[in-house]
């Protein structure tokens, strides 16, 4: 059989030693190789694995297949990608509810999308929500999994919604032998210990994301909170103490205007607050889906957002390399 390489390969850094660090975007998975696997690695294309002599480059290569940056010559990865889409789609096994307990926030970013709406969720419609997802489990008696998504607006703005509901869910997933899982996408503002605590024991939920655009300054023009308080000190203060019972991604937005900072942004993180495992950093393009409320050239085209993602990765590697 033949290999090639992943068109979803990204090469993050070259060693003195000629070792490689890369990065499969579509397996999500970083490796080292070491020499004497970059070779093999870099004529995969003429070199039949099944017959190397070499146990140590068998076993490398069978790593690189078993984690993508190798792959079969015939493999299309992009059928692959839509195909395993679509089997995502019609899995009865597995379901994903995303909830918003209330469309308000906050905040009031400018380059926020939605439409905010100062309504929550009330015990009825909680209830005609749960009996929604009690449906699926009924229609479909090979569910094994449900995974919960608190949306908003700022989903903490109505707590009690999610204490109510995850607790119904639970106690339904408890019943039919089901696993429950459940993460929460965050402004952070209100994410203090207490929550942070009340959510990881009582709601079941693993995982925050919450949104750090730049350094102080930066950060609190573009997350401006409606009290006029300052969110980036308020957000930092308590990704210190909701770390200790949630894993967090750090969802950083970037477009040309904070493209500068990032690096100094990371170093913040890595270095003065030794945030190498949780929080986790990642970056986004901002981007104008509605026309309304990003200027079009402060935004910025894929291949330059590609570029600094790229770039942004080395650092943090380098960095997370430093904590280490």
């Amino acid at each position: 059989m033949r290999h090639k390489k992943s068109k979803y390969n990204v090469i993050i850094t070259e060693f003195p030693d000629s070792s490689l660090l890369i990065y499969n975007t579509r397996s999500g998975l970083f490796g080292k190789m070491n020499a004497k696997t970059r070779t093999l690695y870099e004529r995969i294309e003429t070199a039949d694995i099944s017959a190397l002599d070499d146990d140590e480059l068998q076993k490398n290569a069978k790593t690189m297949l078993e984690a993508g940056y190798i792959v079969d010559a015939e493999l299309d990865e992009m059928s692959l990608i839509v195909l395993q889409r679509e089997i995502a789609r019609y899995n009865t096994t597995s379901f994903g509810f995303t909830i918003a307990p209330t469309m308000d926030c906050n905040m009031c970013c400018p380059y926020c999308y939605e439409k905010k709406r100062a309504s929550y969720m009330n015990a009825e419609t909680q209830d005609a929500v749960v009996n929604f997802i009690k449906t699926h489990f009924d229609a479909y008696p090979t569910a094994k999994r449900l995974h919960i998504t608190w949306y908003g607006g700022e989903p903490l703005l109505h707590k009690e919604a999610i204490y109510n509901i995850s607790k119904t869910l639970i106690a339904l997933c408890d019943e039919k032998n089901l696993t429950y899982q459940a993460d929460i996408i965050t402004n952070g503002v209100l994410l203090d210990e207490e929550t942070a605590k009340r959510l990881a024991q009582e709601c079941k939920i693993m995982s925050a994301q919450v949104t750090v655009d730049g350094l102080g300054p930066y950060h609190n023009k573009k997350r401006i909170l409606k009290s006029g308080e300052d969110s980036y000190e308020i957000i930092i203060q308590n990704l210190e103490t909701a770390k200790k019972y949630l894993n967090i991604s750090v969802r950083v937005n970037v477009d040309k205007q904070n493209a500068g900072q990032l690096e100094e942004l990371a170093k913040v993180f890595f270095i003065e607050h030794g945030w190498s495992e949780n929080p986790r950093l990642y970056f986004a393009p901002v981007e104008n889906y509605d026309n309304s409320c990003v200027a079009e050239d402060t935004c910025l085209q894929l291949p330059e957002f590609a570029k600094i993602n790229t770039d942004m990765t080395r650092v943090l590697y380098s960095f997370n390399q430093e904590v280490a």
